[in-house]
């Protein structure tokens, strides 16, 4: 009993973490799929759908031009990666679950990977403040499809510390290494993470002249690693299986970014859906350290000034790379590397931010004023936390005023209405195509149907000319849509009035009957046979087959494409 005893008392601090973490996750298996699973945009929309279709398909070790046509006919090669943990949740889970426990697992091991790093670097930093630190670092909303990139990266840096410091490296550690490699994404975040090792690993050589053969060892394996189970992107990359999409244009967020708002918005809150790190709190602690440091000696302010500095310097690049580098890569025939989207530099500010904030609570808290710094550290910590937990997706499930505003995972995908849809269209979705109009093409993809429009980000460059054929009405009517479509947009979708993207479940158009707004030869060239809308339509080549109630979008209308001899 004693020896029970000892070991709560020493694991109190992550006791209370994972109780307050699964608190909020519980809500998602009561509501079930009436749970509301955040923004569709990069999420919902896309990834989501993509794992479905692969992990039923039979085609997940398919080669990279194999057929798997039921997203704008396209292939294999368009779904993702297969050698990967989340594919495994999806697999063995429905959609809805998977999604789940992976925002789950992502929370937990955010809490953990922080805690353990804090207590390493930082072993006599107040255990209070640290629960609220690891705590909040946890509940930000970390890109599902990302995986552990962010939260378990304080692990990997903690790998590299003890490595510089020719310290043992526990077997664990190698062990959730590995795991890191399945269960994160090279390009998203991986090749950023390693490129932040290899400056850390150059500035140790800057300074005691000295190769740390160890951690270039480990840097190696990761590397070598991250390119093996990355073998698609890798064999796509050498020996493309078509010209894709990925050249076209310029990176959406280079149109977005042209001015130093975006550029300080980043620095403050990271990236709105891929890297969310919400430092408001944060840097407001900084600067007092920064102040305090003129009267105070802190053991950690070259650190935390140098962390600041890769900060800095990570958003500049990212800016630079927007504005400078694209005409260099134009000039030199260097296309691909719009598909590395080299402005995510920045992806990692968001671990720096909490590493910073560690080193000052750590210093704070070794003060002669501690006694007073401490209940006004909790104060900031806790501020801090709540802008955070106000974003949050659980926290944001419970509050019923949000779940009365967006979709849940139920309504997003219409299950309820394609239950209806299936007793009136043919059985057998593979010998025809349809389109939505006026909700996500998303919610047909997930419950079966092959669409002639959808969301990939690589695809075959052909496609987008078909599509941008099909909608000549519509985008000739929208100047500003036409340049983003035929530019970065990877959107191929009859969009509806006001579109923006990400917001294409909110019904900010008319109901009105009106003309489907779409050229009726490039209907026939995409091999469409049918037409869901959530708005009445009055083409004369489109036969009404019926209609049927919808909770939030009132009715959705089932069209039949005639053929060209009506």
């Amino acid at each position: 009993m004693k020896t029970d005893s000892t070991w709560i008392k020493k694991n109190l601090y992550f006791l209370i973490g994972f109780i307050i973490i699964i608190s909020l996750y519980l809500p998602f298996f009561i509501f079930g799929e009436n749970s509301y699973l955040g923004s569709p945009a990069d999420y919902l929309d896309s990834n989501a759908v993509w794992l479905k279709i692969l992990s039923e398909s039979g085609l997940s070790f398919a080669p990279n031009n194999t057929p798997l046509p039921n997203i704008e006919n396209q292939f294999r090669v368009s779904y993702g990666n297969e050698l990967d943990f989340i594919y495994l949740l999806f697999k063995i889970f429905t959609p809805y679950y998977a999604l789940v426990i992976n925002s789950l697992i992502i929370s937990l091991t955010a809490f953990i990977s922080l805690s353990v790093l804090a207590k390493n670097i930082t072993p006599q930093i107040n255990k209070i403040l640290l629960l609220i630190i690891s705590l909040t670092f946890a509940l930000l909303n970390h890109w599902q499809f990302g995986g552990i990139s962010i939260a378990g990266s304080p692990i990997i840096i903690l790998v590299c510390i003890l490595l510089v410091q020719k310290q043992k490296v526990p077997l664990s550690f190698y062990i959730f290494s590995l795991f890191f490699l399945l269960y994160s994404s090279f390009i998203i975040y991986g090749m950023f993470l390693i490129f932040l090792i290899l400056v850390c690993a150059a500035y140790l050589f800057i300074k005691t002249r000295k190769i740390n053969f160890n951690l270039i060892i480990y840097i190696a394996i990761i590397t070598v690693g991250y390119l093996l189970i990355n073998y698609r992107f890798i064999t796509e990359t050498l020996s493309p299986s078509f010209v894709s999409n990925r050249p076209s244009g310029l990176p959406a967020e280079i149109a977005l970014m042209r001015d130093w708002k975006i550029l300080l918005e980043r620095f403050v809150d990271g990236h709105g859906s891929h890297a969310v790190s919400r430092q408001h709190g944060i840097l407001i602690i900084f600067i007092i350290y920064c102040l305090s440091a003129f009267f105070i000696k802190f053991k950690h302010l070259k650190k935390v000034l140098l962390i600041f500095g890769l900060i800095v310097f990570f958003v500049l690049f990212s800016y630079i790379n927007f504005n400078l580098l694209p005409g260099v890569i134009k000039a030199l025939h260097l296309d691909f590397i719009y598909g590395l989207t080299l402005y995510r530099f920045f992806f990692y500010n968001g671990v720096l931010w909490y590493i910073i904030l560690i080193f000052i609570t750590e210093d704070f808290g070794n003060t002669a004023y501690r006694k007073t710094v401490i209940p006004l550290l909790i104060l900031g910590l806790t501020v801090n936390f709540y802008t955070v937990l106000r974003i949050n997706t659980p926290y944001q499930n419970i509050r019923h005023s949000f779940r009365e505003y967006y979709y849940s995972f139920k309504d997003y995908y219409m299950i309820s209405e394609f239950k209806e849809i299936d007793k009136i269209l043919p059985e057998n979705k593979s010998d025809y195509r349809v389109i939505s109009y006026g909700f996500d093409p998303a919610a047909s993809q997930y419950n079966g149907y092959f669409t002639a429009d959808g969301y990939l980000n690589f695809y075959e460059g052909n496609q987008k000319k078909k599509f941008g054929k099909l909608i000549v009405p519509l985008l000739e009517d929208n100047k500003v849509l036409k340049e983003k479509h035929n530019s970065w947009m990877h959107q191929n979708f009859v969009f509806t009035d006001n579109f923006t993207v990400g917001e294409q479940v909110l019904q900010k158009y008319s109901k009105e009957r009106r003309s489907l707004p779409v050229d009726e030869n490039g209907l026939r060239a995409l091999h469409v046979n049918y037409v869901l809308s959530s708005i009445p339509l009055n083409n004369f080549y489109l036969k009404e087959i019926k209609s049927i109630e919808s909770k939030h979008w009132s009715k959705i209308y089932i069209y039949q494409v005639l053929n060209s001899n009506h």
